[in-house]
């Protein structure tokens, strides 16, 4: 059982790949470049940076010309997106009993303003966006950063996240992971390891 539950937010309390995944392919386009939605969506959901980076040297595209391509559509498209119903349930419960939920994303504070969209906002104490500076996932930092200023016991402590990197920043902190994945083995992590938001009910708190 946790008492503080630290939350990525896209592909996993928001569903934004689908969007994310939509820009990258009009960016592409926007080239006369078709690509499979399959290959570009499975290489956004291991690092968005280098996936793009990835498809600008392939297609030999202007140094940078994709990057802005496609956090300009990103921008448009991303605000629509919505939480995982799951996400959005688990968020309630963990606060009605008595348990904390943090955010700990790279986006900027449109994830901030995205929540606060979709109601999510009051079930959250606080967090961490990419404002504040920290050096990137796998760092511990922004993690030690959460501890420190709300006074958790690293014991108590759950970082959720759909992606490597979120649960390896989880680990580097000395708190636990849990990775939401459909992988079947992945030898570099040994933590909690869930197929679907619901099984995380087992780590909430107990119900009052």
């Amino acid at each position: 059982m946790f008492q503080w539950f630290l939350w990525d937010f896209d592909g996993t309390l928001f569903d934004t790949y689908p969007a994310a995944n939509a820009a990258l392919l009009e960016s592409l386009a926007a080239w006369g470049i078709r690509e499979d939605p399959e290959e570009t969506m499975a290489r956004l959901k291991v690092r968005q940076g280098p996936a793009v980076q990835y498809f600008q040297e392939k297609h030999r595209l202007p140094e940078g010309r994709l990057f802005e391509e496609f956090r300009r559509r990103e921008a448009l498209l991303v605000p629509k997106s919505k939480p995982f119903p799951e996400a959005d349930a688990l968020c309630r419960e963990i606060v009605r009993r008595g348990g904390r939920n943090l955010l700990y994303t790279h986006r900027d504070r449109l994830a901030l303003k995205m929540m606060e969209s979709a109601g999510l906002a009051p079930f959250f104490s606080g967090g961490v966006t990419a404002e504040d500076g920290f050096p990137s996932k796998p760092a511990p930092d922004a993690i030690l950063s959460l501890l420190k200023i709300h006074g958790i016991p690293p014991g108590q402590a759950l970082m959720i996240g759909d992606r490597l990197i979120d649960v390896q920043a989880a680990q580097n902190a000395g708190i636990a992971g849990c990775w939401w994945t459909e992988k079947a083995d992945f030898p570099e992590y040994s933590g909690i390891r869930i197929r679907s938001l619901s099984q995380l009910e087992e780590w909430l708190p107990p119900a009052p």
